[in-house]
């Protein structure tokens, strides 16, 4: 049944008459504007619904209920332990005074704007990767760029400070211990 577009809102099959269409092949009681709930059984689904609801809610409560004690264990044991790890910053934050007098100028500088520029890493191991009887490859630990073996030689002989070609990190390698 098609509607003259000039007849524009309205239907000729209403809201009310749609409601009464069977769906899934039972008829529907409830009529648009009716205000008899009860008689289409929600208040039984409405309990059941809550019942449901409510089944979760206290199985949450009951995990988070030791929830306020631990918190409050937790606090009385940072507050034990705040003077000793305040105490221990300030003897870190000296060393660090003491260190960074014993470095140029010039480097600390440098230094400073790496580490503003990564977030606090400045420097960078390099890695090597030992392939049996091939040579070892190097590699930046931060950006995984190749290290050229002569970059490595200047580190540990002369102990010249290199940046990494890639990252532009402060280079560093770990003494290893001879093996015995």
């Amino acid at each position: 049944m098609l509607t003259d577009p000039s007849k524009a809102g309205t239907n000729p099959i209403s809201a009310a008459t749609m409601l009464d269409l069977p769906l899934l092949g039972r008829p529907t009681t409830a009529k648009l504007g009716s205000s008899t709930a009860g008689s289409c059984g929600l208040p039984v689904l409405d309990k059941h619904l809550a019942r449901v609801a409510q089944q979760p809610l206290a199985e949450k409560r009951e995990a988070f209920s030791g929830l306020g004690e631990r918190y409050k264990e937790a606090l009385e044991k940072w507050e034990t332990e705040k003077p000793a790890v305040a105490e221990r910053a300030e003897v870190l934050k000296t060393s660090i005074e003491e260190l960074r007098g014993q470095v140029h100028p010039n480097m600390l500088l440098r230094f400073d704007r790496i580490r503003e520029r990564y977030g606090g890493r400045a420097m960078a191991e390099i890695r090597g990767l030992d392939r049996g009887r091939l040579p070892k490859i190097w590699h930046c630990a931060a950006c995984n760029y190749r290290v050229r073996p002569h970059v490595v030689m200047q580190i540990l002989n002369e102990g010249n400070v290199v940046l990494c070609d890639s990252c532009k990190r402060i280079l560093y390698l770990e003494r290893q211990e001879p093996e015995a």
